[in-house]
């Protein structure tokens, strides 16, 4: 057994370092999660993850003090690697706070325990003088047995989330929420989970559970043959080196609507028609350039779709993301009012005010976020994800 501190060397942290580099499984349970902390151990988890080791992280969440950006990052980091996860502990709302602080590690049959502050918190040396134990074991033996049971019963369904990104967008509301009652801005903020992630009793669950009929199933069949026919047109636009504003109008309005409803579901774009036309040859090389580099990163297509829109006097986002989504409904997201406000509203997530705000990288982890949620609940597509968040506008509207 041996005695650690953060002012005397080695110190805590550099001993955990080490066992991520030398172990193939780690599993970290602490109370807060803080970026300088995770800063310093990130090359070690990296290591630990590139040579296949196993890592798994039960991050605290009481008080809001875990970092919301720095389990981002952790999510990012982990995300690769399908045998590693995070988990968020379920006590916002709760008495019991996890708070136990246990780093235990595993290779062949040598095991490693350390229990102790100072793991993913706080700055190693300085602040707090902190104190912790750790010990060598085998799997066989009882300290062993009792403690990987432990960490097991901690990660259960009823003691913590999965941290899917959609939790996370959710905690950093509470998180949020929190830091400004720390400062006296609001009353302390008694946070809640009735609404987080994709479980029973979830509010995104709960509407899905609506959404998920007959009538579903054929009004989205409907809406991938008008994206299909929408598609063609914009193949069509895109691809004829003559065109004349005539041709360029005939095809906008198979879109946008004019006399006819548009192919494009989406409310509030035949508002901009007339500053498209007037740069019609624009719009067909927008067009052009998201249709080319449909199957590029999300982000990378939305930054040169917007240099290009910059031409064009009144092109939104919304219409800018129709574009993509038709081009590619599983890789790109529609971005407008409606989904925002739903996922702010009714899941509780954490996101930049109105469409206008978000810059590539948002527009990017945005995309993510819809492509998790359209998995987790059984949606087909991101097509099929726009409609189920304008079912979920009109059922709660007003």
């Amino acid at each position: 057994m041996r005695f650690l501190t953060n002012i005397t060397k080695p110190r805590f942290r550099e001993i955990l370092s080490e066992n991520l580099e030398n172990y193939e499984q780690a599993f970290l349970s602490v109370g807060l999660i803080e970026q300088s902390a995770f800063d310093a151990l990130r090359p070690s988890m990296a290591s630990h993850l590139k040579t296949e080791g196993q890592l798994i992280v039960l991050a605290g969440q009481h008080t809001g003090l875990t970092h919301a950006k720095t389990l981002l990052e952790l999510k990012r980091l982990m995300d690769p690697y399908p045998e590693s996860r995070l988990y968020l502990s379920k006590d916002a709302s709760g008495t019991a706070r996890s708070h136990p602080n246990l780093f235990l590690f595993r290779s062949l049959q040598k095991c490693c325990i350390m229990s102790g502050p100072g793991g993913l918190s706080g700055s190693d040396p300085g602040g707090n003088l902190q104190a912790a134990l750790m010990v060598k074991c085998n799997e066989s033996d009882p300290v062993w047995l009792d403690a990987i049971a432990f960490f097991e019963q901690s990660i259960a369904p009823g003691r913590a989330h999965e941290g899917s990104l959609l939790l996370i967008r959710q905690y950093e509301t509470y998180h949020e929420r929190s830091k400004r009652a720390w400062l006296n801005v609001e009353p302390p903020y008694q946070g809640t989970e009735s609404h987080w992630g994709y479980e029973q009793g979830g509010k995104l669950r709960e509407h899905f559970d609506g959404f998920n009929n007959k009538q579903r199933h054929k009004a989205h069949q409907q809406k991938l043959q008008d994206y299909a026919r929408a598609k063609d047109l914009i193949d069509r636009m895109a691809g004829d080196k003559d065109l004349t504003k005539p041709r360029f109008e005939s095809l906008l309005d198979g879109l946008l609507g004019n006399d006819q409803p548009g192919l494009w579901h989406m409310p509030g774009l035949k508002a901009q028609r007339s500053s498209i036309c007037r740069r019609y040859k624009a719009f067909a090389k927008l067009a052009d350039y998201v249709r080319r580099q449909q199957s590029s990163p999300a982000a990378t297509v939305y930054r040169g779709a917007m240099e290009r829109a910059a031409e064009i006097e009144g092109v939104s986002q919304a219409l800018l993301t129709a574009l993509m989504i038709t081009c590619n409904p599983t890789g790109f997201a529609w971005l407008g009012s409606i989904p925002v406000q739903v996922l702010r509203h009714e899941a509780g997530v954490h996101l930049k005010g109105e469409p206008t705000s978000f810059n590539p990288e948002d527009y990017g982890e945005y995309c993510l976020l819809i492509k998790e949620i359209t998995t987790r609940l059984g949606l087909r597509d991101m097509l099929e994800a726009g409609s189920f968040f304008e079912y979920i506008h009109q059922k709660t509207a007003g």
